[in-house]
Parts: C-alpha cells; sequence; structure tokens
C-alpha cells in the first residue's frame, strides 16, 4: 500500500481500489502484523436480548441483529456498515457486517444472518456471548489500529511514533 495522505488528526489515508473486490482483514507495517480497529480497545461487550423468541429459535433461527446495550455503539458514527461484529460464542468466532443501525431500538441490523446464537440459549449454559466491534474510523484511537472502508476503496492507518510514510512499508493480503 502507498500513496499515503496524512489526515488533519494525524491519522493516514491510501487509496486501495482493489480492496473494493478483495477486502482484507489483516495489514502489516515493516512486517509486523497491525491491529484492526476495534471496540472496546480491551475486554468484550455482551449483547443486551436476542432477536428471536423461544430456546429453539435462539439456538437454531438465523439471527439478522444485535442488540446493544447503552453506550457500547455510537450512533453517531459517520459509516457504521464498514464495520464488523465479531461475536465468539463457545470455541467459535462469528463475523458478521454490519448493515445499518437502529438507534431507536439500540440493534446492529447485518448483512447477512449469523448462524449462532447471539444471546438466550448460550446465556443459558455457557453464559452471555461476547462481542466487539471492528473497523469502525471513529475506534482507530490507538497507534498502530487500522480500518478499511471497502466501500470507498481506502484504507486508514495510525503510525506507531516515528513511522512515517516514507519510512514504511505496507502490505495488505489480497488473497484468503
Amino acid at each position: 500500500v502507498t500513496g499515503w495522505t496524512v489526515l488533519p488528526d494525524g491519522a493516514w489515508r491510501a487509496e486501495v481500489p482493489w480492496a473494493k473486490a478483495n477486502p482484507f482483514r489483516q495489514l502489516s507495517v515493516n512486517g509486523t502484523l497491525r491491529t484492526r480497529a476495534r471496540h472496546p480497545n480491551k475486554g468484550f461487550f455482551t449483547p443486551e436480548k436476542d432477536d428471536l423468541w423461544g430456546e429453539y429459535s435462539q439456538a437454531h433461527g438465523s439471527h439478522w441483529r444485535l442488540f446493544f446495550r447503552e453506550g457500547d455503539f455510537d450512533p453517531s458514527w459517520k459509516n457504521p456498515a464498514s464495520g464488523e461484529v465479531i461475536s465468539y460464542a463457545l470455541w467459535t468466532d462469528t463475523h458478521l457486517k454490519i448493515q445499518r443501525v437502529n438507534a431507536a431500538e439500540r440493534s446492529l441490523v447485518f448483512r447477512y444472518p449469523s448462524g449462532k446464537a447471539l444471546w438466550g440459549t448460550e446465556e443459558k449454559w455457557w453464559g452471555s456471548p461476547l462481542y466487539r466491534i471492528e473497523n469502525v474510523y471513529e475506534v482507530m484511537d490507538l497507534a498502530g489500529e487500522w480500518c478499511l472502508d471497502q466501500d470507498a476503496g481506502v484504507v486508514y492507518y495510525r503510525p506507531l511514533p516515528g513511522e512515517t510514510p516514507a519510512n514504511v512499508k505496507v502490505i495488505a493480503p489480497c488473497l484468503e
């Protein structure tokens, strides 16, 4: 990745038009993988409730939304649809692209359903599933974090101290 522009807030921006068709979840700078912007920075959130009724549907139904707790998600973020919910339940993780936010009901609506329970049955036996939000510009608050706006074909990076566009080699994978 080349052609970085330094933004007023200190973050960098580069065009990656090929990422519109081939998005990536990893970025290395000078040979070291960097952290994709995440919220919270440490730990996880737990959903407030499920979008389905009944034990069977909670375990086996299609989950199109996640209800978040007050303060876990900021509906004023400019491009939440670039974000992804990473849900951890039992021994699996599920990556769910955000389609839109329903601020009134405090829910994140996904582009496609989760096949895993995001609440309910899982909580009954194992405790509430955990989740975090990744790849939203406004949560890119630590040095070394990055995010990708796939729709725009733009990657953002918040450099570590001493890094400049001239002294880094940034690599983004183009194959899974």
